[in-house]
């Protein structure tokens, strides 16, 4: 089985924890579930078959089942990891949370359903995975699978897992969506790199060896916005991370994403969302709050805890 087929109607969590680790090394392993972890702050090595890959903040990997994968904290390199573990079922069980609708009405589900590969190996948040996250596993965490939910709190863990999913495949599909154009796979790059700088329009199309006239053409026929509007997205996305995340003042997260001042900054976020950076703060508060479990809950014949390294 795989989680991006038509045929799956619901899924098992099996396993789930928020950690902060200062080293940590686990010995190659594959097991029945997908798994998602996602890094809040440091970095971490992940090694998903032959290839080893490192996760930094904001990145997470999407392991299918049975993908032979292994987990690396270096000692001068702490990390803190959400990680989930579910089990795709074709059939809805007393113990299991419905996907149903989900399914049937994502766009991003059916498209990774129809994609010959469906698993990129790692990719970026690109809108509030994290946050959805954050939120599901605060809720096995709060109120324990093992301890029994009631009809309530089984339809909460629904909707989170429902949210959770979509926000995945959003950023599956963003990540690894086709622009139809290298010159403009190019000039995304480009700006990814150089978020946090000065950008131009011109330098831009300088660096990828194009006219800036042809550079706006790209981006207005293939992405439906100018140059210019989406750069400030992708700003305002890392700023939306970072102010949930992170105690950092606004001013620092400003320069962070690249604007050249907490005015500027703050000028442009209110076009995006309708509020203050500060604001959005407040109404996000909780997400940075994630208590470290110390350990995974995990799943086998009844659910226990395990201890990982140092938390």
């Amino acid at each position: 089985m795989t989680l991006f087929t038509p045929q799956q109607q619901s899924v098992r969590i099996t396993a789930f924890y928020a950690i902060s680790l200062r080293e940590f090394s686990m010995a190659p392993h594959h097991h029945e579930a997908c798994e998602i972890m996602l890094v809040t702050k440091g970095h971490c090595q992940v090694l998903v078959g032959e290839t080893e890959v490192e996760l930094h903040p904001n990145e997470f990997v999407f392991l299918d089942q049975n993908i032979r994968h292994q987990l690396t904290i270096k000692e001068s390199e702490p990390c803190n990891l959400l990680n989930l573990e579910f089990l795709p079922t074709p059939n809805l069980a007393s113990d299991s949370l419905s996907i149903r609708r989900a399914t049937e009405v994502s766009a991003s589900f059916q498209q990774l359903c129809r994609r010959p590969e469906k698993y990129p190996l790692v990719a970026k948040d690109s809108r509030s995975l994290s946050s959805s996250l954050k939120a599901l596993i605060h809720l096995l965490t709060t109120y324990p699978p093992q301890a029994g939910w009631d009809e309530e709190t089984a339809y909460i863990g629904e909707l989170l897992f429902n949210r959770m999913l979509l926000e995945l495949c959003h950023c599956l599909n963003s990540d690894e969506k086709p622009q139809g154009s290298q010159h403009l796979n190019a000039a995304l790059k480009y700006i990814r790199e150089h978020l946090t700088e000065n950008l131009r329009v011109q330098q831009i199309a300088e660096a990828i060896g194009i006219n800036k006239s042809y550079l706006h053409l790209l981006f207005s026929k293939q992405l439906n916005i100018t140059v210019n509007d989406y750069i400030n997205r992708e700003r305002i996305k890392l700023s939306c991370y970072l102010l949930t995340t992170s105690d950092l003042p606004l001013v620092e997260i400003a320069l962070q994403c690249g604007f050249n001042s907490r005015q500027h900054f703050a000028g442009t976020f209110r076009k995006f969302f309708d509020m203050t950076p500060r604001d959005y703060r407040k109404l996000h508060q909780g997400d940075k709050t994630m208590a470290n479990s110390g350990g995974q809950y995990r799943l086998e014949q009844d659910w226990h805890w395990i201890r990982m390294g140092n938390g």
